[in-house]
């Protein structure tokens, strides 16, 4: 097939033997190179974390360098490159997980409350040149959702609180993007007019009420893991503040499962996570709990970064898997 043809001629599977086939001639057996790796990159809005994994997704190194919400565009590709540059493997290809919207077709990200200096950046052909690679962009939550996808059921939910809130839809093996790729924007949602203003300009957002730099702030903490901290020591005044915040993200959940109805939800989320009465009380708060998961995956979207590429590597245009099969260790033509 034209995938397979594309595999060996990178070389990113090579053939490593034979094997007895139960009729007719033998079986060649590839593997995959254990010398070519994938470049993950997440920007935050505070960090750009690198992350390499072979194609076995061993990890092979990782990386976080600080930023600022108003970092300069060019210092961030000056970042990017330096990396890049110091690595001493070869890289075949590098996904982007984007705190924003990037629209494919005019391949610009037109949204971005949280790092604005990427608005309307051209990040692919930029870090393209850079590199000398393919590169692929996802919003940071569409990315997440590929990485917990192969876990989930075709209509599926991820609910992701972090630095901000966001939403992906996975239908019958897809990401749900919407025509501008704004689906799944639920943090930007307004769920109150007079409410405080938000990074991205409107008032009451819901990420203002319960992201986790919305519990920072309210509790005047320094981290995530003060809050977190105090929570557990039993602090009533924390503990109280933390399942105000559940209110609202209760509300956005039931209505998500009345517009989706999907079979499956999770929520990723630390605070919800590591703090038992906080879990207690919003899952008391939403209505149908019954395919409902709680989690913490703190690398989610650097996870994601690099599944967006093993994904395009390995499925043909019309998304049939390569024949033979392909696992962590190979396949077998």
């Amino acid at each position: 097939s034209s995938i397979f043809n594309n595999l060996t001629e990178n070389r990113i599977i090579c053939k490593t033997g034979t094997e007895k086939g139960s009729i007719g001639r033998n079986s060649a057996v590839y593997s995959f190179n254990p010398d070519i790796y994938i470049l993950g990159i997440t920007i935050y809005m505070d960090s750009i974390v690198f992350r390499t994994e072979d194609m076995k997704k061993k990890v092979k190194d990782r990386f976080v360098y600080d930023i600022k919400t108003d970092e300069k565009y060019e210092d961030i590709l000056s970042i990017i490159g330096s990396f890049i540059k110091k690595v001493s493997y070869k890289i075949i290809s590098i996904g982007i997980a984007i705190p924003g919207v990037y629209d494919d077709e005019t391949a610009a990200i037109t949204f971005s409350a949280n790092v604005i200096n990427l608005r309307g950046k051209d990040l692919k052909k930029d870090v393209e040149e850079i590199s000398g690679v393919s590169v692929v962009i996802e919003k940071d939550v569409y990315a997440g959702a590929y990485a917990v996808k192969s876990e989930l059921y075709d209509i599926s939910v991820l609910i992701s609180v972090k630095g901000g809130i966001g939403c992906g839809y996975i239908y019958n093996g897809d990401i749900v993007k919407g025509h501008s790729s704004m689906a799944g924007e639920i943090g930007h949602a307004s769920i109150n007019e007079d409410g405080p203003v938000c990074r991205c300009g409107s008032k009451g957002c819901l990420e203002t009420y319960c992201s986790d730099h919305a519990l920072i702030s309210s509790l005047k903490a320094k981290n995530m893991d003060e809050v977190i901290e105090t929570a557990l020591r039993k602090d009533q005044v924390y503990i109280a503040e933390i399942k105000k915040a559940c209110r609202p993200l209760a509300s956005a959940i039931n209505n998500i499962i009345k517009f989706y109805d999907p079979k499956n939800i999770v929520i990723n989320c630390r605070w919800i996570n590591d703090i038992t009465c906080v879990r207690d009380y919003l899952l008391s708060l939403i209505n149908d709990k019954a395919n409902l998961k709680v989690m913490y995956k703190e690398y989610i979207y650097e996870e994601g970064s690099v599944h967006i590429i093993t994904e395009r590597l390995f499925n043909d245009i019309n998304n049939n898997v390569l024949i033979g099969g392909m696992n962590n260790e190979g396949c077998v033509i």
